[in-house]
């Protein structure tokens, strides 16, 4: 297999490069975030739960509680789709 290397270059005394560099090298913190989000807000609510009791506590408050986390789950799948973001696709 080839060994294939991708390089990028920026001008850090341009203040809009430095600011793009600063994402670049934060993009994997931000992706991880994005992901744990995912994992410890919203599936919880449709699987197993909450590990903290209150948050378990205003799900159960409320029938419409679940369906709100729903349509939020739904919304941040929907913006992460708009900025071609697959948090899936982690390779």
């Amino acid at each position: 297999m080839k060994n294939i290397k991708a390089t990028l270059e920026f001008n850090l005394e341009d203040p809009e490069a430095k600011a793009t560099y600063r994402r670049a090298i934060n993009a994997d913190k931000a992706y991880l975030a994005l992901h744990e989000i995912s994992q410890a807000i919203f599936r919880p609510a449709r699987k197993h739960g909450y590990s903290d009791s209150k948050l378990n506590e205003v799900l159960d408050s409320n029938e419409s509680v679940p369906e709100m986390v729903d349509l939020l789950e739904d919304k941040f799948y929907a913006i992460l789709a708009e900025y071609g973001v697959d948090l899936d696709d982690i390779y």
